[in-house]
């Protein structure tokens, strides 16, 4: 293509018409900047209107009751508008190439030239001259522009209408500096080509306007020489000079260069005059200063005293200062002795004096040392420029979540302050209670107040943008990283002293980590003159930025969400204070789009800031990049770890005190804050334990966790040698059950933590709660030593000892319940305020427990459903309905038993005196109080367990359940395949055998089921929510042939230390199902919503087909995904069994209720009415004074029922054909009496009561001599009377009314379990008893006795759960009556409870 411009000759009007046109462009590309402007402020307002929405956008309240839901849906797109602008926003950020700016630099910078060279080409025509003077005169009215983007001065037009400041501005003012350039280079050029061309170089080149363009070009071309960063980076103040000089001297040239564009020229000028006398004359001070040598260093320290009445010259922290002394200004000019420093101070109330700390370099910083040395600290003149710096305008760094601050020498002086100031502002935030642990904190703050100010602070932290304790679901924790390097500890001095002046608000352990790395030689801490903060850790080796970057980032882990990161770092070779690399990020975008690019650019930037700022020198052989020092400092002083002995890159710390020692006062009292700050040396499970060694059981197989140790005190079982059993059968047993002799002391109240020793910060934290059924337990056990998790998957581990026995559950009445609990909640709170200071998120806190730690887990949820610390949950074989616990009536009862045999008596306060008591005389009480009699031989309950207080237990579990009343964070929950292969051992111990169906049952009741409901009630209150069932059945783990997956098997592959537990090595396939079940637990505990979906696939709880995670299927590690039908077809028998769970009752003894038997006038009881017919009152009465039933006194036996049976046809047919019935609460004997009536022989009838009213009976019908009806005087619940062992499995009709109703849903079903082993195949069951409208447990307003009221539904689900206890299969037949079909007056009913009616019922025996 040929060029489309020529040389033409215009005529005067053509010539006029393009000075318009130049004019008319020119103006066009100068003002066109405004559009720009307009822009940047209408995304400034629309950033901060979406932030608004997204983060303080609240609901009103009762809006989402009332189906409201626009104000969540409105955050909600708010909240994905704003993390698309964020990604967009560090995608933007990014550098196009490594120091060629950002993209968004590059992208502006691309923009604007592309429209300044239509502007230039536009309507030029073919007219080479024209377009020439375009290039020139287009680039001319960009100066005003480029001038004003220079300006240091705060009224700054651009400034103030972007919000940005000069340190941000001043990238695009060296952009548009170079496109300038560019055109008025273009304009030289062409105009040249045009003289040759025209054979006019000779003549115009002694043109005084030519002369005037070529030094015009020349300036701007040293100018922009300068700017190179070699220059730059050589002497910054030899650029310094150049454009201060050059940069008026060219607006001069300019002018007299030609006249059309003197209307640029002056308005530049005028800009630069302006600003310069702001910056002279209103941004200038004289100020005194004094000047020190730093010991033994290079380092020149100046304090400033700035002027009183201007408040400009107050300070951010991060900003720097220009500086000037009258010395210097015998050699240079005012303008170009101004020096630009760091503050290295944070601003202080107190004091308004800036610090700054120079290295003694060459030039200024030369002479600032002569100074020093001539007169240290005597005040000397200086002209000091207000602070300046792009910190002032940083976004709020307590709005991210990590903050990673990097610094090289004294470079520090920039990103230090930062740090303070980051420091201060958290402490000022997070409660004085929490950040400090004295004594007199605990005196001054009652508990109720620590909770109001800590509710109050964390709404401030809110406010602030960050995150608080309680407000962990959506965000990581803040956690602020300071890494410094120096070349050695006396170059760092001036900042530790800087540090320790913080120690009355040192850093929280949890929230901050200063390091300093030493990279020349050590210098010895004692010549410093003053101490190294105890919270700074030193280490003497170069830093691995590599590996510290990808810490902050999680790069190394792809699905660890890290939240928003900001990065700054500055080295001594860069400009202080304005040349910093500070980066943001939203990790699930980094890791799907630039995860490789932009760490490579992180990197690359870190290191150069090292290698300008600090030279090579050896590695001290102190440390590694990727050691963790032994040491941590806690809120409790500092702890000193130890490697673990099977896993050496793991630190454990062992024997934490996270309470005080429950002793005198404190025994049976609730916890106390442990208070001490002293250094404490973290080896032992208890560091307070007995001397005395334990006794090992099975060789020395125990003595690495036998020694020096103590438990809380606990009555373990004794071992014992169970038939068929494997060789490593007693071993594992033994640790499990806690049998080998270990010295106990209830000063027994201590946490363990495991970690690896990597940088990786912000690590999942899982806290495990032991089981043992609340009698037994500690975490000095191998099955629970977290080396093993901790190195397999770079988490927390913490494991933590509670109280058990009487001395965890007293029971005591009008005494704070459930001590043990609370002992949980106050090691968890703990964990929350110190974890981070071993390298754990407090924000990823998962509590994880097995049997009856399982339970803790989920009663954790309903305890603290506004408050629950932690952010997810794991139960491992127990929840809520697994156990019974203790009614306070019941647990006060056991609590006077233990006082009795003690000798402090059985009533009233005997409190003192048990507090008198040695621990081992109350162990051996308690021992001796019984237990309740349990639902089921298959599973014992010790005496001493939860109570219901209402406060961390509840009567109505499954009321809350059903209605979602627990905290909603993420649940994962399970159990094995056979729990009862672990507990037929344990029945065995007591003498007890029972059938297979027993323990069938007993899996379903305790552990299937219940894991089956509260699975089902999280799913559906919109909790994430997973369900897994564990079959491994492994070699070097078995119990006995067929122990399968027994109760407790599956923690060895969480903790996976089965080879120390059964002393055999792992086959190759349960080494794979451990590491699928560690990676599954700590995936959840990292991303409790999302973790198991998105890094394992696992599906989330449904009732749908296939989200049961099955685990070690036929000893597949590989997970498969099953219905829950599959497990849960016979769960629907139980519900009421857990709508009652709460408060146990004992399994009747007898098959009546007290109140039968009570003395009490008749007057007294409701169902003792007078409108008996007279004739009849005397046998009335007679039954009366045998027992006071309600039927007795009502009369209601006068009417047969069974004769109203919808089977009554069907029975007396059977019974002509020679079938046995038995009629069980028979009284009188009229329906048997009905039965002979109508024909049925009396020969095949039996009649069992629990008393005789036989006599009454006879005398009533006058037919002793002739009714051979057979009576036998026996508890229906005794299976030992000779009459009914004789009658098992022989009777073929059963007819049982009036008696099932006296028993709540328990009761009911052991009443029906010995029915059935009365009855055959083919056998009926009829009857009637009082049921209700609706199913559910009552209390009888007179008797006070718990009681079921059956519906049809819940009549059929009992019988369900019978045959699934028995192993038989019944049909149900049930309907409600009303009173006047069963022959009641209205008056019969008065006593009894809104909506009861009268259950018949039919149930056929199918198998």
């Amino acid at each position: 293509m040929d060029w489309p411009y020529h040389f033409s000759k215009l005529g005067p009007e053509q010539v006029l018409q393009r000075r318009h046109l130049l004019d008319r462009y020119a103006n066009m590309a100068q003002l066109s900047i405004l559009l720009p402007l307009f822009l940047i402020r209408l995304t400034n307002i629309s950033y901060r209107l979406l932030r608004y929405l997204a983060v303080y956008g609240k609901v009103e309240s009762g809006e989402e009751e009332h189906g409201n839901t626009s104000g969540r849906r409105s955050r909600n797109v708010a909240a994905s508008i704003l993390k698309v602008w964020r990604k967009l926003a560090w995608w933007m950020d990014g550098e196009v190439w490594v120091g060629w700016g950002t993209r968004k630099e590059a992208i502006a910078a691309a923009v604007w030239f592309v429209w300044l060279g239509w502007c230039v080409v536009r309507e030029t025509g073919d007219d080479y001259l024209h377009l020439t003077k375009r290039f020139g005169i287009v680039a001319a009215s960009q100066l005003p522009i480029h001038y004003l983007l220079s300006a240091k001065t705060p009224y700054d037009p651009i400034q103030l209408i972007t919000s940005l400041s000069h340190e941000e501005l001043n990238p695009y003012h060296r952009l548009l500096g170079r496109i300038l350039i560019a055109f008025f280079s273009m304009h030289a050029v062409l105009y040249l080509n045009f003289y040759v061309q025209a054979s006019l170089l000779s003549k115009r080149i002694r043109d005084t306007d030519v002369q005037l363009g070529l030094a015009a070009i020349i300036c701007f071309l040293v100018i922009g020489t300068s700017t190179l960063s070699a220059i730059r980076t050589y002497s910054y103040h030899l650029f310094y000079i150049i454009h201060i000089t050059l940069s008026p001297a060219v607006l001069v040239i300019l002018y007299f260069h030609v006249s059309p564009i003197r209307i640029h020229i002056l308005e530049t000028a005028a800009i630069f005059v302006v600003l310069s006398l702001q910056r002279y004359y209103l941004n200038q001070r004289l100020v005194h200063a004094t000047l020190a040598l730093l010991p033994n260093t290079s380092l020149v320290a100046i304090s400033i005293k700035p002027p009183k009445s201007v408040s400009q010259y107050t300070h951010f922290p991060g900003q720097h200062i220009y500086l000037s002394s009258p010395q210097l200004r015998k050699y240079f000019p005012r303008s170009t002795s101004m020096n630009p420093y760091s503050i290295a101070n944070v601003p202080s109330q107190d004091t308004k004096a800036i610090q700054l700390v120079v290295r003694e370099l060459n030039g200024t910083t030369k002479s600032l040392g002569r100074l020093a040395r001539e007169s240290p600290k005597s005040p000397r003149p200086f002209i000091m420029e207000r602070p300046y710096g792009a910190a002032k305008n940083f976004p709020d760094l307590l709005s991210y979540d990590t903050i990673l601050l990097v610094a090289g020498g004294v470079g520090a002086t920039f990103t230090l302050p930062i740090y303070l100031d980051l420091v201060n502002r958290i402490s000022n935030l997070v409660p004085s209670s929490i950040r400090h642990r004295d004594q007199s904190d605990d005196e001054d703050l009652n508990k109720n107040s620590q909770s109001q100010e800590y509710a109050e602070n964390v709404e401030l932290l809110d406010l602030a943008g960050t995150n608080s304790y309680s407000n962990c679901k959506t965000q990581p924790f803040l956690r602020i990283h300071f890494a410094w390097s120096v070349r050695n500890l006396r170059d760092a001095q001036w900042g530790l002293d800087a540090l320790n002046l913080t120690s009355q608000n040192r850093p929280v352990p949890g929230l901050t980590d200063f390091k300093l790395y030493i990279t020349g030689s050590a210098y010895s801490a004692s010549t410093n003159t003053s101490p190294t903060p105890s919270f700074a850790a030193i280490d003497y080796h170069r830093p691995d930025l590599h590996t510290l970057v990808d810490g902050v980032f999680g790069l190394n882990e792809p699905k660890r969400s890290r939240g928003r990161v900001a990065v700054l770092a500055i080295g001594t070779a860069l400009l202080p204070g304005s040349t910093t690399y500070c980066g943001t990020c939203t990790w699930n975008y980094v890791s799907s789009l630039l995860p490789n690019m932009e760490r490579f650019i992180l990197f690359l930037a870190l290191t150069s800031v090292f290698l300008l700022s600090i030279k090579a020198s050896p590695t001290h052989g102190k440390g590694s990049a990727k050691s963790l020092s032994l040491t941590v400092q806690t809120l409790n002083g500092p702890i000193t770890g130890h490697q673990a002995p099977n896993r050496s890159n793991v630190i454990e710390y062992l024997g934490i005190p996270y309470a005080k020692p429950p002793l005198g006062s404190l025994r049976f009292a609730p916890p106390e804050r442990y208070n001490t700050t002293e250094p404490l040396i973290a080896s032992e499970f208890v560091s307070r334990a007995s001397p005395k060694s334990g006794t090992a059981i099975a060789s020395n197989a125990f003595k690495f966790y036998s020694q020096n140790r103590s438990d809380c005190p606990q009555t373990p079982s004794r071992p014992v040698a169970y038939p068929e059993a494997t060789a490593q059968e007693l071993r594992i047993v033994a640790i499990f059950a806690n049998q080998y002799n270990k010295t106990q002391s209830e000063d027994c109240l201590y946490l363990n933590v495991w970690g690896k020793a990597t940088p990786r910060f912000n690590k999942p934290v899982l806290v495990f709660f032991h089981g043992g059924r609340y009698s037994i337990g500690a975490t000095n056990s191998p099955f629970y030593n977290g080396q093993y998790f901790a190195d397999a998957q770079d988490v927390i581990v913490v494991s933590f000892n509670f109280r058990i026995n009487i001395f965890g559950y007293p029971g005591a009445p009008g005494e704070s319940q459930n001590l043990g609990l609370q002992d949980q909640r106050l090691a968890v709170e703990w964990v929350r305020d110190n974890v981070a200071a071993f390298g754990g998120d407090p924000c990823k806190i998962t509590i994880f427990g097995q049997s009856s730690g399982s339970s803790a887990v989920d009663y954790w949820s309903y305890a603290y459903p506004n408050d629950p610390i932690v952010s997810g949950l794991i139960s491992q074989s127990g929840n809520v309905f697994s156990f019974p616990i203790n009614s306070p009536e019941l647990a006060a009862k056991n609590w006077y038993n233990a006082s009795a045999l003690l000798g402090c008596g059985s009533s009233g306060d005997v409190m003192p005196c048990m507090r008198s008591k040695n621990f081992t005389d109350i162990k051996a009480a308690a021992a001796k109080v019984l237990p309740p009699p349990a639902s089921s031989q298959a599973r014992s309950q010790p005496a001493f367990q939860p109570t219901d207080d209402n406060i961390t237990i509840f009567a109505d579990y499954y009321k809350r359940s059903s209605s979602g009343a627990f905290a909603k964070i993420p649940y994962l929950a399970g159990n094995t395949d056979n729990e009862a292969g672990y507990y037929k051992i344990t029945a065995f111990a007591q003498k007890i055998v029972l059938p297979q169906s027993d323990w069938d049952a007993f899996n379903l009741e305790t552990f299937t089921c219940p894991h089956a409901l509260e699975a089902t009630n999280r799913a559906n209150a919109g909790v994430p929510t997973w369900r897994y069932r564990y079959f491994g059945d492994w070699d070097n783990l078995r119990l006995y042939p067929t122990s399968g997956a027994y109760h407790g098997s599956d923690l060895e592959m969480i903790f996976g230390a089965s080879e120390d537990v059964s002393g055999l090595p792992e086959s190759k396939a349960e080494v794979q199902m451990k590491e699928v079940m560690q990676r599954a637990w700590a995936a959840f505990a990292d991303d409790p919503e999302r973790g198991l979906e998105r890094g394992l696939g696992w599906p989330e709880y449904g009732t749908s087909n296939g989200t049961v995670v099955v685990l070690g299927y036929n000893n597949n590690p590989k997970p498969l995904f099953i219905a829950p039908s599959t497990f849960d077809k016979q769960c629907s028998a139980y519900l009421p069994t857990y709508m009652e769970m709460s408060t146990p009752e004992q399994a009747p003894a007898y098959s009546e209720p007290d109140y039968a038997k009570s003395d009490r006038k008749k007057t007294d009881y409701p169902w003792y009415l007078s409108n008996i017919d007279k004739h009849l009152l005397p046998e009335r009465d007679q039954a009366w004074a045998i027992r006071s039933y309600p039927c007795t006194g009502l009369g209601v036996w006068l009417v047969p029922f069974i004769s109203r049976s919808s089977a009554y046809p069907t029975i007396l047919k059977r019974l002509r054909a020679g079938d046995v019935l038995m009629d069980v609460g028979c009284f009188l004997g009229g329906d048997m009496r009905r039965l002979v009536f109508d024909g049925a022989p009396s020969t095949n009838l039996y009649g069992v009561d629990i008393v005789s009213h036989w006599d009454v009976g006879y005398a009533l019908f006058n037919d002793k001599d002739r009714f051979a009806a057979r009576f036998i005087e026996a508890d229906i619940l005794s299976s030992d009377h000779p009459a009914l062992l004789a009658l098992r499995g022989r009777v073929d009709i059963i007819s049982v009314s009036a008696v099932m109703h006296q028993w709540a849903w328990r009761g009911q079903v052991e009443a029906a379990k010995k029915l059935v082993a009365l009855s055959k195949p083919g056998s009926l069951v009829v009857g009637y008893q009082i049921g209700n409208l609706e199913g559910k447990r009552v209390v009888n307003r007179f008797s006070q006795v718990p009681q079921w009221r059956h519906d049809p539904a819940s009549f059929e689900m009992m019988w369900n759960q019978v045959g699934a206890e028995t192993g038989s299969t019944w049909e149900t037949k049930a309907c409600l009556r009303s009173w006047e079909d069963m022959g009641w007056d209205p008056e019969d009913q008065a006593w009894m409870e809104p909506g009861d009616r009268v259950i018949d019922f039919v149930v056929s025996r199918i198998i």
